[in-house]
């Protein structure tokens, strides 16, 4: 009986061996659409969860303008940040090369936060 089927229904093995590029192509196609998709959701899941999380001196300016949906253009004011690289640095360093209190900064980013919301960062 499994003589029978084999014609009608070839396996994977056979459709690689009458076609090997299509069927390669086909699996990488599959395996990168998978491997995107679960991108897409660890992405939308991790976005999702950290709006509300407290501002700390580990985030860079561009965390929290993409965490807090707030315009960069409007932190970069704020700290007087005139160069677009220092906004992909954490608040201590940035600070610290200016001789400044982290903390400061802490507190005006979450200034920002409270007039945009209405509600400072827990």
């Amino acid at each position: 009986m499994a003589d029978k089927l084999s014609p009608s229904m070839p396996g994977l093995a056979a459709l690689l061996r009458r076609r090997p590029l299509l069927t390669s192509a086909f699996i990488i196609a599959a395996v990168l659409t998978a491997v995107f998709l679960a991108k897409a959701i660890f992405f939308y899941t991790y976005w999702t969860d950290h709006r509300q999380q407290a501002v700390a001196r580990w985030m860079t300016p561009d965390y929290i303008a993409r965490a807090w949906k707030l315009d960069i253009e409007d932190i970069e004011e704020r700290l007087d940040l005139d160069d677009r690289e220092l906004t992909r640095r954490p608040i201590a360093r940035i600070a610290r090369q200016r001789g400044d209190n982290p903390l400061e900064y802490i507190e005006t980013i979450e200034e920002l936060i409270t007039e945009e919301y209405g509600e400072r960062p827990s």
